[in-house]
């Protein structure tokens, strides 16, 4: 069943991060407006406090586009 208090909640979490962290945002409003096209690589590299780097990639296929574009609709109909 849905529950419609979880988004609510997720909005407020989210509201908050971006508040602490006013670059993320305007990072992830970038990469939409670019074009994203199967074949696009998607990298992300997270770094310890303490040094250690984890990254991946990945290789977007025509689905994943699809997806993203879902995604970013939904984002934009819950503000």
């Amino acid at each position: 069943m849905f529950n419609p208090g979880i988004i609510f909640e997720l909005q407020n979490k989210w509201n908050h991060f971006t508040q602490n962290h006013p670059k993320f945002p305007k990072f992830l409003q970038a990469v939409a407006g670019t074009q994203m096209n199967p074949g696009t690589i998607i990298e992300v590299k997270v770094t310890s406090a303490e040094g250690q780097a984890i990254s991946s990639n990945i290789k977007l296929t025509e689905e994943d586009v699809q997806m993203l574009k879902d995604l970013g609709e939904m984002m934009r109909n819950m503000r």
